[in-house]
């Protein structure tokens, strides 16, 4: 088999194979041999059908399947041995058409469209510089958790009346423009939160009713979000008819949450074994885990920050054309429930195009940096979310830590979360490495001012 390349572009290639009939005639007398032994034909023993026979019914189809199976694995080798760095895999090409006729010819050519990936130098050094943002945590921020904290551990109480604050159960039922129940119109029961209603009017209307009252309202434009109207009217977020539509809500049931005292019992269920004293000392440990918290933010966005630095820097070009053809390609594969439709590939390729280039670069950075991930590390990883996730903290108990083992070992098994493990531990590797080598200036900034910050970045982008 003879493979040759010739450059079609910047980045992309044409691989040109050529098979002879001495590159797949062992393999298929082969399996024409084991197809005799097994075919079956009125008229003869098994195993004794004539070998004319047998070829001139499997003959062609078992070149076709070899000759396939040979330039999948030859293509793969010549790729490797080359060290080509491909993007994508190779594709069958757009301008050549290959010469595949088993009836008549004992030759064959096929032609291969490739992608090469793009040279990248860059240099992590002191001359990038990205603000790090030290996250004030205020008494504001201080009373919303405690505030959050006492919710969630309050007493649960079904009220007469209405208010701001509680949860109110209705029956949906939607309505014509004269106010009469569309026959055959959506209904459903679902809860709503007053305070989650952006419509004062509406709001007006509601505090202050009692189970059986109704309202007439459209709740699309009560709460803004249409995926949370859908899930309220048990509708599809994309039924724009029923979205708009006007509803009857009577209301069935009303919930309120009477907020947790701030006594011992209550310091004790937050934070069992801190030996937590009064509001105080609640109030300084609710400090410290927001500030915590807050420092996974101020990183990411510090990430964030330097990554589209170095895409700018780094000005990585893809071979559209290609890309685009391989992921329509690659579509087709997919289980029919998966795939996406040519306008939307062609809609979001962008975002698929700054994910590969941040892949590269990212690729780049680990190699350049010899920085490395090991098994031991994934492990210490998925024990701290056991830990945090299901309370199996490390103890001298050798039967818990047997069970943590055999859990462990459960989710090393499990490749695509084992990988997005890999991928986090790199990125974290990546983050020191950026905090080590660039300029770094730190700020103080309030929690509000650092959402709107965030905000920003988010609508530049």
């Amino acid at each position: 088999m003879d493979i040759t390349k010739e450059n079609t572009g910047d980045l992309t290639a044409v691989l040109k194979v050529k098979v002879t009939e001495d590159d797949y005639k062992e393999a298929v007398d082969k399996k024409l041999k084991d197809y005799r032994k097994k075919a079956q034909m009125p008229g003869f023993r098994p195993g004794r059908v004539p070998m004319g026979m047998v070829k001139k019914m499997y003959g062609n189809a078992i070149i076709v399947d070899e000759v396939n199976n040979l330039i999948s694995s030859e293509l793969g080798k010549y790729i490797m041995e080359n060290k080509l760095q491909t993007l994508g895999n190779p594709l069958p090409s757009d301008e050549h058409q290959a010469k595949f006729d088993v009836e008549n010819d004992t030759e064959f050519e096929f032609f291969f469209d490739i992608a090469l990936q793009p040279e990248i130098d860059i240099n992590i050094d002191e001359s990038i510089e990205a603000d790090y943002y030290n996250i004030d945590v205020d008494d504001k921020m201080v009373d919303n958790y405690l505030e959050d904290i006492r919710r969630n551990y309050g007493k649960h109480t079904n009220p007469e009346t209405v208010d701001d604050k509680d949860v109110v159960y209705a029956d949906f039922k939607e309505i014509d423009s004269e106010g009469n129940v569309v026959e055959e119109g959506v209904e459903n029961n679902s809860p709503f939160a007053v305070d989650k209603i952006e419509l004062k009017t509406y709001k007006q209307k509601i505090i202050g009713s009692r189970v059986g009252d109704s309202i007439d309202w459209n709740p699309r434009r009560t709460f803004k979000n249409d995926a949370d109207v859908a899930t309220m009217l048990g509708i599809d977020k994309e039924d724009e008819d029923k979205l708009k539509a006007d509803y009857r809500a009577t209301i069935t049931s009303i919930t309120r949450v009477e907020p947790a005292e701030l006594n011992e019992e209550l310091f004790n269920q937050v934070y069992q074994g801190d030996n937590i004293q009064n509001e105080e000392e609640l109030r300084e440990r609710i400090r410290k885990d927001t500030s915590e918290s807050l420092v996974n933010e101020s990183e990411k966005m510090f990430f964030d920050d330097v990554v589209e630095q170095l895409k700018k820097k780094a000005e990585i070009k893809l071979p559209e054309t290609f890309m685009k053809r391989w992921l329509k390609e690659n579509n087709r594969n997919l289980d029919e429930n998966q795939r996406l439709s040519e306008k939307d590939i062609e809609d979001n390729y962008e975002q698929y195009a700054e994910g590969m280039t941040w892949q590269l670069l990212q690729n780049k950075i680990i190699t350049d940096n010899e920085l490395k991930v090991t098994e031991d590390e994934v492990k210490s990883r998925i024990r701290e979310l056991l830990a945090m996730q299901m309370g199996m903290p490390q103890s001298d108990n050798e039967e818990l830590n047997e069970q943590m083992e055999q859990i462990v070992n459960s989710v090393m098994q499990n490749e695509k979360e084992t990988n997005r493990i890999y991928d986090e531990l790199y990125e974290r590797k990546i983050g020191d490495l950026f905090k080590e080598k660039i300029t770094i200036n730190e700020k103080n900034i309030s929690y509000d001012d650092f959402v709107k910050l965030a905000q920003d970045k988010k609508n530049k982008k």
